[in-house]
């Protein structure tokens, strides 16, 4: 039976390495957030790191904000290539791209810039250029109008950028693409053709800037190819509610993972949800569902196996069972209460799938955290909400969130849920990693420290339990005997003097 059970974790330490070793499309792989330095100039940042060895939280100074406006993106491999606030582009280095100043030219630029935030949410996204020489950065200008919420940023014109990746540069700035009407912020979302290397970018228009002889709401969409980008289409769609004004900025949309879906929700008009195709990028099949709010921000999202929808309107997280009869029959309230937390509260609003198959949540206040849906995938409350569930080494700006497309939305997973957890749902979050062999192990095994340190090894069983100890005195490397424990996972952590977490999986075999 024991060399069953070996078989059997050897099995399946070579099923993950193998899902770790597969090529994988990794363009959202590195977050950014920035907050005002007190006592510093420019920012002090927070950067997530996803990886394939787990999740790198890192302190980075930075020398600007980065506000509701947050736009990223990485190399196929996972590596930061360049960053927004929508009104610079900055580099890898966290200095200033070549060329990479005044995005967006205009008032708002003038008058919001100088502290790091454009403005609007979510208009912006950095997409990789499907012929491979750099990335198209498609944002959006604005103004301040008014409404019946007071003053509310609206966009009036599509720009693009174009970042040289082998030039470290922006090539070509803020180039006109579309001026018709007035842009409803928010909205912007993006999803790989079906083709496999082009790109479909849906735009809306507000529902109280067309003339009623043009129907009753419009939907932009744009294509970029291995030519350029340029305005493709435009669609006469029917949920009014949900482009007036005042929805603007605060409301939200997001594809299904497998792109067979498109849903967007508004506080003041509820939940749309159509159906989507990747060929010819045209909504159809409309379902509404009412989820009145009294809050202005909010978010949506869909769960990696596209079952469940999840909707945050402020004080309240539902979610919505696709599975059940109607939208109605599948609303379901996962909370409705605000807790404090370390002294804060944070309030629910945009949402984001990541690529350890979590759903990260931002809120309007400046936090030093983020909400966190553990299991999305599983129904009810047994979907892990925890609120501030997830620390950053800083506070980030309110309502910043990256918005990124499903990238790997044609690939076996469109997300790698063991990039937190083990197969037995261990959770491991690694900040960086040790060098530890042989592993699997019969016993003894040696682990390499990068560097000189004193501080606390641990190991934990699959259930969480710690079994050994050991206080590290000025060690480069140590060899400890593992023969006497029961074979299975161990978690392998080092904690040293100045806090730095050191994390490795462990397989004991007979």
């Amino acid at each position: 039976m024991r060399r069953f059970v070996n078989c059997v974790l050897i099995f399946l330490l070579i099923l993950v390495s193998f899902s770790f070793l597969h090529t994988q499309a990794k363009y959202d792989y590195t977050w950014v957030f920035g907050s005002n330095a007190l006592t510093l100039p420019g920012s002090e940042g927070s950067i997530i790191k996803f990886s394939d060895a787990g999740i790198d939280t890192i302190y980075q100074q930075l020398p600007t904000n980065i506000g509701s406006e947050n736009i990223s993106i990485s190399t196929i491999e996972g590596d930061l290539i360049a960053y927004s606030n929508a009104c610079d582009v900055y580099n890898s280095d966290f200095i200033l791209m070549e060329n990479g100043q005044d995005i967006n030219p205009g008032d708002v630029h003038d008058n919001q810039c100088i502290v790091g935030n454009y403005g609007s949410i979510q208009n912006s996204l950095m997409l990789p250029d499907p012929a491979g020489l750099g990335v198209y950065f498609y944002h959006k200008t604005i103004e301040s109008i008014a409404t019946n919420f007071g003053s509310i940023l609206s966009g009036f014109e599509v720009l693009y950028s174009f970042i040289d990746i082998a030039e470290n540069s922006v090539s070509k700035k803020n180039v006109s693409i579309h001026e018709r009407g007035q842009h409803i912020s928010g909205y912007t979302e993006a999803i790989l053709h079906e083709n496999g290397h082009d790109w479909w970018i849906l735009e809306f228009s507000e529902w109280d800037s067309i003339p009623m002889s043009q129907g009753d709401s419009l939907l932009y969409v744009f294509i970029i190819d291995e030519d350029s980008i340029y305005f493709h289409h435009e669609q006469e769609i029917s949920n009014v509610a949900s482009l007036y004004t005042d929805c603007s900025a605060g409301s939200q949309s997001t594809f299904s993972t497998d792109g067979t879906m498109f849903a967007m929700y508004c506080p003041l008009s509820g939940l749309d949800l159509y159906d989507f195709d990747r060929s010819t990028a045209i909504l159809d099949n409309h379902r509404k569902l009412d989820i009145p709010s009294t809050y202005l921000y909010s978010g949506v999202c869909f769960s990696p196996n596209n079952r469940f929808i999840y909707v945050s309107n402020g004080d309240k997280l539902w979610q919505v069972d696709l599975e059940d009869e109607s939208l109605e029959d599948g609303l379901f309230l996962i909370e409705d209460e605000l807790e404090i937390i370390n002294g804060y509260t944070s309030n629910f609003a945009k949402m984001q799938l990541g690529p350890d198959c979590r759903i990260y949540m931002n809120s309007t206040n400046q936090r030093p955290n983020l909400h966190l849906i553990k299991y999305p995938d599983k129904k009810g409350l047994a979907c892990g909400f925890e609120q501030q569930g997830f620390k950053l080494p800083h506070f980030c700006q309110p309502a910043s969130l990256p918005n990124f497309p499903h990238f790997r939305i044609d690939e076996d997973e469109v997300c790698n849920p063991a990039l937190v957890a083990s197969v037995f749902e261990f959770p491991v979050e690694v900040v960086k990693g040790l060098d530890v062999h042989p592993n699997p192990t019969s016993g003894e095994l040696t682990i390499e420290l990068p560097d000189i340190m004193s501080g606390l090894l641990s190991l934990r069983d699959v259930a969480g339990q710690v079994v050994f100890t050991l206080d590290l005195e000025n060690n480069n490397e140590i060899m400890i005997d593992l023969g006497k424990y029961d074979a299975g996972m161990y978690l392998l952590e080092v904690i040293n003097e100045s806090g730095e977490r050191f994390v490795e999986r462990v397989v004991l075999v007979d």
